[in-house]
């Protein structure tokens, strides 16, 4: 039997995409409006810790590398937005090569490649140079 134990509802627009981080027991969303909102558990209560106004457009996709210090959004504005883990959440880098919106995201099993693909007709794989930590 399933048994609704909170409703959550910080965000302004329509809610398109969540990634669930079990180490730290936390919760990102992305909504329609480009806004991300990191929710903490504090004794199985779901609170906002941080809201991050990431992109212009709808998110399209969130993801997270296996250590859970960067994580990955995409969105219709046409970016890719590479996050890190600092006291708060940080954009570190975007990527404008798309020129329509972009869906989805997928990290290889090294997470040194981001695979991406959008509305034009494109699939990007972007990897990770040692040599400039980007």
């Amino acid at each position: 039997m399933l048994k609704l134990l909170q409703v959550l509802n910080e965000h302004s627009e329509s809610i398109y995409t969540l990634y669930f981080m079990k180490k730290s027991n936390e919760l990102i969303s992305g909504d329609g409006d480009g806004s991300i909102i990191i929710w903490s558990s504090n004794n199985n209560q779901w609170n906002c810790s941080q809201t991050i106004k990431a992109h212009n457009k709808a998110i399209r996709c969130l993801i997270m590398n296996n250590n859970k210090d960067i994580f990955i959004s995409c969105s219709s504005d046409n970016t890719i937005k590479f996050w890190d883990k600092q006291k708060e959440w940080i954009c570190q880098q975007t990527i404008t090569d798309y020129t329509s919106p972009v869906y989805q995201l997928s990290l290889n099993d090294q997470q040194n490649k981001v695979i991406s693909c959008g509305m034009d007709e494109k699939i990007l794989i972007i990897e990770y140079s040692e040599y400039n930590k980007k």
